[in-house]
């Protein structure tokens, strides 16, 4: 697999001081303390948009989410949506990182073909959490926290 070189663009996000651009920077780091993570504000439906800038054939996406402290909630039970020209491809429910070596990242497989050459033309991907069933009620902010998100593509021969 390869890591996406490209630049996306983040759009309809908010962010407390912090910037969506974060989860995008290369930066593979699960604190705020070091920066490297971006926060929407708290709503009950937080959502981080990005579009790629063109279409990539993908194979896989890795989201994660934060690390450090009691933050569970801001980075569990995340919807991913696998997009193209506005539409939803593929759509990913109560995705959640694993905490082995405390890293909370989820691998999601866009492309579910056993050949490492093709892979599903997306152009970007939204990534939210529904916080309306109270699942998180006194835990945290209703704030959606990802550090980064990568998107792997297909080989090439």
């Amino acid at each position: 697999f390869r890591i996406s070189a490209a630049t996306p663009d983040w759009t309809a996000a908010t962010s407390t001081g912090t910037t969506a651009a974060k989860a995008i920077d290369k930066h593979f780091s699960n604190t705020m303390a070091q920066g490297y993570c971006s926060t929407t504000e708290d709503e009950e439906n937080p959502f981080l948009n990005v579009s790629f800038g063109g279409d990539l054939e993908v194979k896989s996406l890795m989201v994660c989410g934060r690390n450090d402290g009691d933050f569970d909630c801001r980075s569990q039970k995340l919807t991913v949506k696998a997009m193209r020209n506005g539409a939803v491809v593929k759509t990913f429910n109560d995705i959640a990182g694993s905490t082995a070596g405390h890293t909370r990242c989820a691998i999601v497989n866009v492309d579910e073909t056993l050949d490492r050459f093709t892979g599903t033309i997306i152009d970007g991907v939204i990534i939210s959490r529904d916080f309306s069933g109270g699942d998180c009620e006194g835990k945290t902010a209703n704030q959606l926290q990802i550090c980064e998100l990568r998107a792997f593509y297909k080989e090439t021969a």
